[in-house]
């Protein structure tokens, strides 16, 4: 499979519902994986607090496997989190970064102990830039955002959409003193938690003013957060044309700017996860 087939199964659509049950909301999760200092294999679902916050229960999708493992395209297994999920949620202890993660190692094991066949791609703390390799990479560039913007989502085939985007503030600097940057993008709705990716297939040039060829590199720079929205205020007409003088309507407009947080804060989280594990003591997985 080539990086962007892979693309298509990292991701999860993440449907939400509130503790009224009354209400269900749509977000993005992806799938990340890494090895804590135990020897553990952990397999995270990182997203946004804002798209599980006050949830009662979420439903994230697998696409299923074949026999020889590659996926079946025409087929997704649900994965049904209760309220239970308030057990291996771990929330980036900034209150200002919106970024969580869930652990779904076991739920993954259980899966496939009883015969469930699944298939997903994850990101790697390999794939995170370190902050030499950012220094290498235009302060801004073409991004991939893959996810599910308003709720939009291939339900025949488990797939998300892409989104083709720009940087829009510099990824080298923290945008004013924060771990995020902007985007230059239609971030709308049911976006949030999407992973924003730096994919360069073959050509690329290098801070140095040298150009690559042939070598691809791929980065996780971001996960997509919020929009940035202006308000226009108006006015309100009658149907005979008469204008309305005691009410004015104000609307959000969007103007195609996103936020993004940093994806080096995933090690933060990284690092409560194994708090965890040296505080509680866990088995070994053998999820590879």
């Amino acid at each position: 499979m080539n990086a962007y087939e892979q693309f298509c199964y990292c991701t999860t659509r993440i449907e939400s519902v509130n503790t009224n049950a009354s209400t269900i909301s749509v977000g993005t999760g992806f799938f990340f994986t890494f090895t804590t200092k135990n020897g553990n294999h952990k397999v995270l679902l990182i997203t946004n607090k804002h798209v599980i916050e006050g949830s009662n229960k979420l439903t994230i999708h697998f696409s299923a496997a074949k026999e020889d493992g590659f996926p079946n395209i025409n087929s997704h297994i649900n994965l049904v989190l209760s309220r239970e999920f308030d057990q291996i949620i771990y929330k980036h202890p900034d209150l200002e970064i919106d970024l969580c993660a869930l652990d779904i190692t076991n739920y993954i094991l259980n899966m496939i102990n009883s015969g469930q066949r699944i298939f997903y791609r994850s990101f790697e703390l390999k794939d995170i830039p370190t902050k030499e390799q950012i220094l290498d990479i235009d302060p801004i560039v073409e991004v991939e955002m893959v996810g599910y913007p308003s709720s939009l989502w291939d339900e025949s085939h488990n797939m998300p959409l892409f989104r083709r985007c720009l940087t829009a503030s510099r990824i080298d600097i923290d945008w004013q003193n924060k771990k995020m940057f902007l985007l230059d993008g239609a971030c709308v709705e049911g976006s949030s938690g999407s992973p924003i990716i730096l994919y360069e297939s073959h050509y690329y040039s290098r801070i140095n003013n040298t150009t690559n060829l042939g070598q691809p590199r791929m980065f996780l720079l971001g996960i997509q957060f919020a929009r940035h929205n202006r308000s226009v205020e108006g006015v309100l007409k009658m149907g005979n044309g008469l204008v309305v003088s005691n009410l004015k309507p104000i609307v959000d407009i969007p103007n195609n700017i996103g936020y993004a947080i940093k994806s080096d804060c995933i090690k933060d989280i990284i690092c409560l996860v194994e708090k965890n594990e040296l505080e509680k003591g866990t088995f070994v997985s053998n999820i590879k």
